[in-house]
């Protein structure tokens, strides 16, 4: 074909291109009719310049190369061949393998391995024309014909050729991809729209979004909780970064703003992008994008998510209020059945409460102290961690929240749930969360295990006894871990008070004003079964020091000898007196 004729013949065809908005068609036709009209045209590479990346990628491929190979390919400006052509926005001819094998030197290896793979082989160019395409003197991209036989060495009418043809093709090029903007930009409103008005909730919205940006979605809360996912791809790829990688993502990702996470599986590299869920200053969640390596989003993918945010940020809004208000109306249940009698209570207020017949349920009451203050408006992490947990478990836990003080009652139906070691977990659980979520220690006592709602009262009683005597060291304390303890705990406090005063003040009198140590040495002699030798060996003192002390101790008492009734109630002067010196703490 002559020049004149492949010259007509290739702006007959980019006007043919500038007819259609579709642009994977002009893409496709663009490539054709190059390979068609330029001799030798073996390989055909079509860049288009990604502005936000400052980067050259693959959009179509013709001849040898293989586009399946070679999607995710990328230059930078002045890399390679193409790279080089598109920073100088001047055409150019590279005659020889030793002039292209020159300026694929510098070439990243992961686009010179596509590049190998999507030819069959690592085969060097003879010949390799590349022209830019500029629209409105903008540079959108850059087209390279490669010719892998030693008989073909292009010529400058072959570049005349290709530039016309190349800014002709640009027009058609930008027409198509300002429509295909404009057509998915239209497409992503009436999706978020139609699914908003729905109001289907979470799992729809990311499902339509992971359908408008082809790629894995996941919803996670404000601590990457997974709470929902695209499909079940997607769930085990965000259960698998969640349970390998979670500690390194809170540490990366950002609460104000977008942030990407990179990780490398056996399968190879691959990334997440974490888009902040915010209302009202707060951030709610986070919506994830999981892509492998290569991939990317595009404008239209970011615009699709943050619109996609904002109907999600409505979303959880309303459903945290509607969690706590829930869970607010559930812990006010339990305010009667706390602080009343059974007797005292209305009808109406013992039908509200989870009653179940005898032996079918066991009741166990839990109460959690905050040992510093803690914020407890809606946006604090502890209130959302809480009405998170009364959601997955909606039906048998309530969880009353007053002030600085949590109370949780347990209603156990299963079998292999009806033991103290099944709430200690559960509530080990839950104090460890709140410990990390609210920055505060915690002291929590569990109460006994109840048959009947109308005894819940008592677990509770024993709950705020031990979670008392907890404060002193944290953790958490059972009526089993109290020892003989747990028989002051139904008792009033100025009860023992009074009977510690009434056994043991005229001896703590007594070393007050002498700064002897008489309580320590019956101490010690109680707990050696009142042997004089072995209290006083104890004690490292001569067995007459330790007579003369006890002998002091009757005196002040008004008694003529230490009989086994007087011994017995100053040591339960003595376990009591240490009891609320624990619990005072």
């Amino acid at each position: 074909m002559e020049h004149n004729q492949k010259l007509m013949s290739l702006i007959g065809a980019a006007r043919t291109l500038t007819s259609s908005l579709d642009l994977e068609t002009v893409l496709r036709q663009l490539t054709t009719e190059v390979s068609r009209v330029i001799d030798g045209a073996h390989g055909i590479l079509l860049f288009l310049y990604d502005e936000d990346h400052d980067q050259l990628r693959i959009r179509m491929t013709g001849g040898y190369f293989k586009l399946g190979e070679m999607r995710h390919s990328v230059l930078a400006p002045g890399e390679g061949m193409s790279g080089s052509v598109f920073a100088s926005r001047k055409g150019h001819i590279f005659r020889s393998t030793e002039e292209t094998e020159k300026m694929m030197t510098n070439i990243r290896p992961e686009s010179r391995e596509a590049y190998t793979k999507a030819l069959g082989g690592y085969f060097l160019p003879t010949s390799v024309l590349s022209v830019p395409m500029i629209v409105r003197d903008k540079a959108i991209g850059v087209l390279t014909v490669d010719a892998f036989d030693e008989k073909i060495t292009f010529n400058k009418e072959d570049l005349e050729l290709l530039e016309t043809f190349a800014s002709q093709a640009s027009i058609a090029i930008e027409n198509a991809i300002l429509f295909a903007r404009n057509e998915r930009t239209q497409m992503i409103h009436e999706a978020l729209s139609n699914v908003a008005l729905a109001r289907g909730g979470t799992r729809d919205i990311t499902r339509t979004l992971a359908d408008l940006i082809d790629e894995k979605v996941l919803l996670v809360n404000d601590v990457f909780d997974l709470m929902e996912s695209s499909s079940p791809a997607a769930k085990s790829s965000a259960l698998t970064l969640l349970e390998t990688e979670k500690e390194a993502v809170i540490n990366t990702v950002s609460s104000n703003n977008p942030s990407l996470f990179q990780w490398e599986t056996p399968h190879g590299s691959e990334q997440a992008v974490f888009f902040p869920i915010r209302s009202e200053g707060a951030t709610l969640g986070y919506l994830a994008v999981l892509m492998d390596g290569g991939s990317r989003l595009d404008p239209l993918d970011r615009f699709a998510i943050e619109q996609t945010s904002v109907v999600f940020a409505g979303e959880m809004s309303r459903r945290k209020r509607d969690i706590i208000e829930a869970a607010a109306a559930r812990g006010e249940l339990l305010i009667p059945l706390l602080d009343s009698e059974w007797q005292d209570l209305s009808y109406m207020q013992i039908a509200s409460l989870p009653y179940h017949h005898v032996n079918e349920a066991d009741y166990i009451v839990a109460h959690i102290t905050l040992m510093q203050p803690v914020e407890t408006g809606e946006t604090s992490p502890l209130l959302r961690y809480l009405t998170r947990t009364l959601l997955e478990d909606e039906e048998n836990t309530y969880i009353l929240h007053r002030g600085q003080e949590l109370t949780i009652m347990f209603t156990l139906t299963a079998a292999d749930e009806k033991s103290l070691s099944t709430v200690r977990r559960r509530l080990e659980e839950f104090t460890g969360q709140v410990e990390r979520y609210a920055k505060v220690r915690t002291a929590s006592g569990i109460g006994r295990t109840v048959k009947h709602l109308k005894h819940v009262r008592t677990s509770y009683r024993d709950a705020l006894k031990c979670a008392e005597t907890a404060k002193s060291g944290g953790g958490i304390l059972s009526p089993e871990d109290l020892g003989p303890d747990r028989l002051f705990m139904s008792l009033e406090h100025s009860e023992l008070e009074g009977y510690v005063e009434e056994k043991l003040t005229p001896i703590l009198a007594y070393e007050k004003e002498r700064g002897a140590s008489l309580l320590p040495s019956l101490e010690t002699y109680l707990d050696h079964n009142q042997s004089l030798r072995a209290a006083s060996d104890a004690l490292f003192i001569h067995v007459n020091t330790l007579k003369y002390r006890l002998n002091t101790i009757r005196t002040l008492l008004g008694i003529d000898t230490l009989d086994g009734r007087t011994l017995f109630e100053l040591q339960l002067a003595l376990y009591i007196r240490q009891y609320m010196q624990k619990t005072s703490r």
